[in-house]
């Protein structure tokens, strides 16, 4: 008989965390200027990137899995943000499954990810090969930024961008170095190193924000420039920092809102529908004080995260998720 795994809560609190700032982060952008953007740029250089690196660690080519759990959602998914465009906002899109609509793209991506593990696991026998797994990875998010044909589409750009969080991620799981990693950032030379990088960081973000561009965080577009490809490296090194420091820091055990990051999912599937009415109605417009607005996006995130992932909310939409996959149900 196989005992099952006991639950890593520290996930469960890192991706709650993160969810939080993927709401918040939605909430802020269209008041992305001065202190409002410094929040933003901070949010947007690590939040996607730890987000995934948790995906690839649990990540499984389980093709029931994909079937019920990405693949339905995704199809699901895009046709209720289509309808909610063309019919309650009035805006004319194309109804395709090609291009993913807005934050679905992480679905779609994940989707193409998890089809990889064949490949990716035949490169976890030995050390050399983690090392050629992670180097390749690197050179492929690099690479990407250098295609214009690259981009939107199937989120070909994005799916290359954010690959080797999701492989570091991977191969964290396969070379069970888990408690390794924990022992060295939990240390205190360690934490306080961390911290000090993660405060040049947000310093830089402070005295450069006019001069950085929101779509180098985004890694949906090509570059522009050719230097630009270092740019892609500084960040993936600044996503690196903050994520490490932010592992050293949460909590390792369950806590109030662990629950958040055990269902997550419908926080992020269902989100959008109300960012979309937010940003017809200019929901904080008329907020014109940008300290006390992120005060009130705070609040906001904060109450859309615990009512999305409530017990309540996830009973309502359990059937929705089901459907047609019946005793088949996406965990809500």
């Amino acid at each position: 008989m196989q005992l099952e795994q006991p639950r890593i809560y520290l996930f469960d609190n890192l991706k709650a965390i993160l969810i939080t700032l993927v709401v918040f982060g939605h909430i802020i952008e269209p008041f992305a200027v001065g202190w409002t953007k410094i929040a933003y740029i901070f949010i947007y250089t690590f939040h996607m990137p730890l987000f995934i690196f948790c995906s690839g660690y649990f990540a499984a080519c389980n093709p029931q899995k994909i079937l019920t759990h990405l693949l339905y959602p995704y199809i699901l998914f895009q046709s209720l943000y289509y309808l909610l465009q063309t019919f309650l906002l009035k805006d004319t899109v194309a109804f395709q499954f090609t291009t993913p609509y807005w934050i679905l793209w992480y679905l779609f991506a994940l989707i193409v990810w998890v089809l990889l593990i064949p490949l990716l696991e035949r490169f976890t026998h030995s050390k050399k090969g983690f090392c050629a797994l992670i180097v390749c990875s690197l050179l492929v998010g690099i690479a990407s930024g250098c295609f214009d044909d690259i981009g939107y589409y199937m989120s070909l750009s994005r799916i290359a961008c954010f690959f080797p969080f999701f492989v570091l991620g991977f191969c964290l799981k396969r070379a069970n170095k888990l408690k390794s990693l924990l022992a060295v950032v939990s240390h205190k030379t360690a934490r306080l190193l961390l911290a000090a990088l993660v405060a040049v960081i947000l310093l830089a973000a402070c005295l450069y924000y006019n001069k950085i561009e929101l779509s180098w965080l985004y890694g949906s577009k090509a570059y522009r420039l050719d230097i630009y490809f270092c740019i892609r490296m500084l960040v993936y090194l600044c996503a690196a920092i903050i994520s490490l420091f932010l592992i050293s820091i949460v909590p390792r055990g369950k806590v109030f809102f662990t629950f958040v990051g055990q269902h997550s999912l419908p926080v992020y599937l269902f989100h959008g529908f109300l960012m979309r009415f937010f940003s017809e109605y200019s929901v904080l417009s008329s907020v014109q004080n940008p300290y006390f607005r992120l005060f009130l996006a705070g609040l906001l995130s904060l109450a859309i995260v615990f009512l999305l992932s409530s017990y309540p909310f996830r009973k309502v939409v359990s059937p929705l998720l089901a459907f047609p996959f019946a005793g088949r149900s996406v965990k809500a």
